[in-house]
């Protein structure tokens, strides 16, 4: 039951009951917020926002009706990876998005598992997923940079937004008996 309220609109025992297996997948809809100075200048949006406002448009009206925040023409920067990262990549793209750039706090991950990531553990390791394959073929090259922290939004005499001031973080990696530290 899609929507539903585990405890008020279905309870919990009749799943049980009903069920061989119960996962229970909430996705992230409440974002973590940046708190750095100008972030409440026009054109800095929480990826959510973006995503479902483009998916209710797009289901409403194959985006005729406008009601979404369009990339189009725009340079667009997507501050940090993973999957919804990459739907941000993807969606900018096919707006029409003048540049793409994918900012990871992370270094970049290794192309094979390293012997400390064992299975079952998730394998942290280099993958290469649809929006970043799109800008590639588009612009010639992945639009991740790795290890890079945003620190200010910059704004122009207007109060625009026109860049932002970064920072490399640096990420050393220890060995500590079986396990890996690191350290920003």
């Amino acid at each position: 039951m899609p929507n539903a309220n585990v405890g008020v609109d279905v309870d919990v025992e009749d799943l049980r009951a009903e069920s061989d297996a119960l996962i229970v997948c909430t996705g992230a809809t409440w974002p973590r917020d940046l708190r750095l100075p100008n972030r409440d200048a026009d054109g800095i949006h929480f990826a959510m926002e973006f995503l479902q406002e483009n998916t209710k448009s797009l289901l409403d009206s194959e985006l005729q009706d406008g009601d979404y925040i369009s990339a189009k023409g725009k340079d667009v920067i997507v501050i940090g990876g993973g999957d919804t990262g990459n739907d941000c990549i993807g969606t900018s793209m096919r707006h029409g998005a003048k540049s793409v750039v994918n900012f990871e706090l992370l270094p970049k991950p290794p192309a094979s598992r390293a012997p400390d990531n064992p299975w079952p553990q998730w394998p942290r390791v280099f993958r290469t997923d649809y929006g970043h394959t799109e800008v590639a073929a588009h612009f010639g090259s992945d639009p991740r940079e790795y290890c890079i922290s945003t620190k200010e939004f910059v704004l122009n005499d207007e109060g625009e937004l026109k860049g932002l001031n970064t920072g490399m973080v640096v990420i050393r990696m220890e060995r500590l008996g079986t396990g890996t530290h690191l350290s920003l």
